[in-house]
């Protein structure tokens, strides 16, 4: 099950910890009631730079409370790429993960087409 975005599930504040612990216990029970995995698309915060370079918070980059980035098993971070049709793809969190955090990938989005082809960056 694919949710996208966030936001819109919440009738609260993605900020509150009342309303999120709500939203993350539904998407629990929706989980083990129906035996499906969720995707939840959410943005990240606005970029910090330090000097000149952008702070990487890994698994906090994400907007709202931290009860979310406690709660999830995987984070992907997908962001455009300088080159046009790329988007580059990290992992900043893999719980279940035992070996080392996989490579950053891409994925090379032909428009014309809609065909998609994975890329090791």
């Amino acid at each position: 099950l694919i949710l996208d975005p966030l936001y819109k599930l919440m009738s609260g504040h993605l900020n509150d910890d009342a309303d999120m612990r709500r939203l993350l216990n539904n998407l629990d029970y929706m989980m083990q009631r129906h035996g499906v995995a969720i995707i939840v698309v959410h943005h990240k915060r606005k970029s910090r730079l330090l000097g000149e370079d952008a702070v990487d918070f890994g698994s906090e980059e994400m907007t709202g409370n931290k009860m979310l980035a406690n709660w999830t098993d995987t984070q992907l971070n997908i962001r455009n790429s300088a080159e046009y049709g790329l988007l580059n793809l990290s992992f900043t969190k893999l719980r279940n993960n035992e070996t080392e955090r996989p490579e950053n990938f891409g994925v090379r989005v032909d428009k014309d087409t809609l065909h998609f082809a994975l890329e090791v960056l």
